[in-house]
């Protein structure tokens, strides 16, 4: 969600859809933009801002062939969206293609709508005017699709709360409940969620960690097999899956299987693009540093649950597969790497270390302590 685009054209008044367009006539544009508001008192706040996030994805645009290109939501605080949809259409003749920005604010039980269209002056002369048939043919189609783009966002914005949407506001619930320690009843909205949809990612991410907590490994277990059936996992959702996994195994004296899943932790990093590896972040003091992605951090994760079972050698080398991937021996990350080497008490990888961070940073203090 991550775009603004400044658009420059938008038909002054989406009802004329039908309106004829002539040869030789100037086209009847009155503005470059078109703002309406919605009535949304019967909306929650927390449908609100759910529906402004997930408009990108929303089924209603897709089912109609429009497609996100490029969306951002500004904050929680203002609750506004903006979104840049294209009109797909399946003719060779690009002059069709068709896109459309929608800033949408929401205040005070009211969505304010802002509609922006673009690329359609292409199509008239400097006076204002369609020269020919064809431009007058695409300036009628851009009507009807500014017409159809327009309906659309009015029956997403103004539409009753969804089932989907009712789930939403239940995990929000259920993670204030976390929030605030009150994990019982977190753990039975969750439980009432997947009663109803027992696909839903986030209520068994949610429940795997709540029943972690209270110490009940089997059931841990069994919604974690479940979770990992989701093919869309996203890397931090992986990454937590994998940890509370390998604990719940080791807790239940299962230290075999333990051992089976940092192997597949570790085979989950193979072909990991070293210019994806890392990130920039600012740390504590506002300076800006490398960090590991999420998919990277499985390596690290590997290398303290082989060390915790007593597999040495296994620990070393998935330590090695991540220091491969560091970007221009960063010292800090090297550092890091110089620390875990440490605790492997891995000495020949530890001088080898030491000697690349001391040749760019004669006066580094590296201690190995165990």
């Amino acid at each position: 969600m991550i775009a603004r685009l400044v658009c420059i054209f938008l038909l002054a008044c989406f009802s004329f859809a039908s309106g004829q367009v002539n040869p030789g006539e100037v086209f009847p544009v009155a503005t470059l933009t078109h703002e309406f508001t919605l009535p949304a008192k019967n909306l929650k706040e927390e449908t609100v801002i759910t529906r402004l996030l997930e408009i990108p994805r929303a089924a209603l645009f897709k089912n109609k062939d429009w497609k996100e290109s490029s969306s951002s939501f500004t904050s929680f605080e203002k609750i506004e969206s903006v979104v840049i949809f294209q009109k797909i259409n399946k003719t060779k003749d690009r002059n069709y293609n068709f896109s459309c920005a929608a800033t949408i604010h929401y205040v005070k039980g009211e969505f304010q709508v802002e509609l922006i269209t673009h690329n359609f002056e292409k199509f008239l002369e400097s006076d204002g005017k369609p020269n020919s048939f064809y431009d007058v043919k695409y300036l009628e189609y851009y009507q009807a699709m500014s017409q159809e783009f327009k309906s659309l966002v009015t029956k997403y914005l103004s539409g009753n709360t969804t089932a989907a949407e009712n789930r939403d506001i239940q995990l929000n619930k259920a993670a204030n409940l976390t929030s605030s320690g009150n994990n019982e009843d977190a753990l039975k909205i969750n439980n009432k969620i997947l009663a109803s949809d027992p696909q839903n990612s986030l209520a068994l991410f949610n429940k795997a960690q709540l029943l972690f907590a209270k110490k009940k490994y089997a059931e841990t277990l069994n919604v974690l097999n479940l979770a990992e059936k989701n093919t869309e996992l996203d890397d931090f959702e992986i990454l937590t899956y994998k940890n509370i996994k390998i604990q719940s195994f080791m807790a239940t004296g299962q230290n075999e299987k333990a051992l089976e899943e940092t192997h597949k932790t570790v085979q989950l990093t193979a072909g990991t693009d070293p210019e994806k590896a890392f990130e920039t972040i600012e740390d504590d003091n506002g300076k800006e540093t490398l960090a590991p992605t999420d998919r990277t951090k499985l390596l690290l994760l590997s290398v303290f649950y082989y060390e915790e079972l007593k597999k040495n050698k296994e620990a070393v080398e998935s330590l090695k597969k991540f220091e491969a991937l560091i970007p221009n021996n960063d010292i800090g990350l090297l550092t890091k790497v110089f620390k875990f080497y440490c605790l492997l008490k891995s000495k020949e990888n530890i001088e080898r270390v030491r000697s690349i961070i001391l040749k760019d940073s004669p006066k580094a203090n590296l201690p190995c302590k165990d």
